[in-house]
Order: C-alpha cells, then structure tokens, then sequence
C-alpha cells in the first residue's frame, strides 16, 4: 500500500498488505493473511506510527480480491468471516430475451467476467481458486476448455481483440498492484504488457480502431475511466476524471458511445456519452450497473432491480434514449459494485443471447457478516493514535 503526497511527487511505500482503508480516527485499517489489522496513521510527521495491531480473523472469508471488510463515516465496521474460504462454483447459460435459457456443457467452476469471442465460437473468462485465478477460454465448437495465463501472479479480466486473435487481461505479475497485458489468444508468443502503474486498473473494451478501454482506481476519485492505442505509443489517456466513480465502461461497437455506470447521485445510474469525444454531452437512461451494448449498437442492456434491462437508442440524429424495458428475472449472478467493483457478471454474444451464470455451490460455503456499531472507539484504545 502506498501514500501518493497531495502536491505530486513519488508515492510512499506505507505497508503490506491490501484492501486498505483509513478510518475516521486517522489508522489506517487492512487485511493481510487473512486478518484485520490497523496501525496509526500520521502523514505529517511519518507515513505510519508504531507496530499494527491484529483486530479481527477474517479466515474462511472469499480470498485475495474480496473487500472482506469496510468502514462507516460513523465509526462502525462491517467485515466477513467464516465459510468455506473457496469461491462459488458457477453453471454458464445462454439466455434469450424472454427468458428462454440453455446450459452451456461445460464443468461448474469459479467463473468470473465472461466474455463472448467476436466470431461467438468461444468464451474467455477467469476461474478463481483459493489461492490464485487465472484467465482461460472455452471452444463451444470442441467443448475444450484451455488455460492462457500461467504465472503465479493473480491475472483475469480478459477482453477480447475485434478480430479474436487477443486478449487483453489484468495481472497483479510484476508489482503485484494490477496492470494491462496481452497474449495470443491461442496461447502463441509472449505475454505483452501495455501499462504501467502502482493502481490497479482492468480492461473492459478493445474498440474496433484499437483502442483499450480500461478503469483505473484512485484514491482522490475512486474509479476513473482510460484508454490507449494498442498500436500507438501506448501511453495511456484519460477519458473521464469526476469527484465519484466511473466504472464498467463499455464502447459502442460502432465507436461513437460509451456507457458506463456512476454513483454521482448516490446510486449507480448508468450513462452515456459520446466516444472519444465525452465532453460533448452526457444522458442517463437509467438506474442500474454493468452496461452492455447490442452488437448493432441500437440497444444497451444493463442489470437493474435484479433483471435484465434494455434501453432502445436512437442515434440517427443526435442521441435518443427509450424507456428502460424489463426482458427476464432469474437467478443469475449479480456483481453489485459494493462487492465485485471490478467485475462483470455476463456478456452479449454476437447473436444477441446473454452469456449469465447461477452460483451452483452448497450453502455451507456461506460466509457470516459482522457488524460492529462504534468500532472506532475500540480502535482507538487499542491501537492508540500519536
């Protein structure tokens, strides 16, 4: 974890660990090996004060990308425990817009972020395990499910090029925060990396004109939304910097819009704006998260109230967006942004049917949350600030 000084500069190692947060009494409060610890923070005189202290076991929680806790702006702390300490197992569907599902033939797993290729012949994903996830793709033609990425390092999100012979995918190898690299899709050459930061960032679209669309989180603004020219100099670009999240992006197939969701109203709404041009007017259509766009770019979907969600676009002159229309309910995975930030739970196939998964694993795996009102005050006595 790093302290970045508000006048610029380079950033301060502060300690190991991760998922931190600074607390309304000034520690700095994080989870390291399945535990969570605080130390006092005083930036003015140094980054931390004094040993960290063990407060609670959070041991069988979802590991190493979980937010397993958080705090209050009042002092009170929520934080998971217990269960199985392994990822749900997760069945793949085909839905169509009534509803109408097909299971896919392949093996429940840890599924996460899946995506369809562009010709609909394959799906990337990852698979989380206890330790580590990895990015895989699966051939429906062959039912063959192969592995992409290999290092020990915790790599996953992966996008597909327009022409499906990429992939795009966020790894923690190398600085062990979270960085944009790229393979083969046939597991051929090298592992390419295309950025560098200490911030965790993870790719959500490959434009047809090569461009990588991707967020990148920021302890001034939460989320923000970039882009780079795979085939440029690939120095990254800012799209969208605002005081509140901006998450999920997701370009248009035809290039000219972005959506992406924010919760500048103090719920996540979804936006759109015009692409790569977003200063030039901005719409919602609705209250929700994960947009995703039909591929002939007329309709954005998006998961509200727990269904399905479609908005008709009207582009043909200026921008025009239809009322939200309910398509279908189900049980299907939903990645609320609480939980999963990063995350996406289904995708659109090029023949217009939804890619969703269904948590398939026994109810023991369940985790038990606790909620601790006035935490701050033992936080306070036992980890004493300076």
């Amino acid at each position: 974890m790093f302290l970045h000084p508000p006048g610029g500069g380079e950033p301060v190692l502060l300690i190991t660990g991760r998922l931190a947060r600074v607390s309304p009494s000034g520690h700095l409060v994080f989870e390291q090996d399945g535990t969570l610890w605080a130390v006092a923070l005083d930036v003015d005189r140094a980054p931390v004060v004094g040993e960290s202290v063990a407060l609670a076991n959070l041991a069988g929680a979802v590991p190493f990308l979980s937010p397993m806790f958080d705090l209050s702006v009042n002092g009170s702390l929520v934080y998971v425990t217990g269960g199985s300490g392994e990822w749900p197992n997760r069945s793949l569907y085909w839905v169509a817009r009534d509803g109408q599902e097909e299971r896919l033939d392949i093996e429940p797993r840890p599924y996460w972020f899946p995506r369809a290729s562009p010709d609909g012949e394959q799906i990337g994903f990852h698979i989380m395990d206890p330790e580590n996830m990895d990015a895989h793709i699966h051939d429906l033609r062959s039912g063959a499910t192969s592995r992409l990425t290999f290092d020990p390092a915790v790599d996953g999100y992966p996008v597909w090029s327009p022409n499906g012979e990429r992939i795009v995918f966020w790894s923690s190898r190398e600085t062990g925060t979270g960085n944009l690299f790229a393979r083969a899709t046939d597991g051929t050459g090298d592992v390419e990396r295309l950025t560098e930061t200490i911030r965790r960032s993870a790719p959500y679209s490959w434009t047809r004109d090569g461009l990588i669309v991707f967020t990148e989180e920021s302890s001034e603004t939460s989320s923000d939304i970039w882009k780079l020219s795979i085939d440029g100099d690939r120095t990254p670009e800012l799209v969208l910097q605002e005081p509140y999240a901006e998450t999920r992006p997701a370009v248009s197939p035809n290039g000219r819009w972005i959506a992406y969701q924010s919760n500048e109203s103090g719920q996540w709404q979804i936006w759109v704006r015009p692409f790569p041009d977003v200063e030039d007017g901005r719409w919602s259509v609705g209250a929700g998260m994960s947009p995703q766009w039909s591929p002939d770019s007329r309709e954005l979907y998006f998961r509200g109230d727990g269904a399905m969600m479609a908005v008709r676009i009207d582009a043909a002159d200026g921008f025009s967006a239809g009322p939200a229309v309910r398509l279908f309910d189900a049980p299907y995975v939903l990645a609320t942004s609480d939980v999963a930030p990063l995350q996406a739970e289904y995708a659109v196939a090029p023949d217009g049917r939804f890619l969703m998964m269904k948590d398939v694993s026994p109810s023991e795996n369940a985790a038990e949350v606790i909620v601790v009102r006035n935490w701050v005050e033992e936080l306070k006595a036992r980890v004493p600030a300076p």
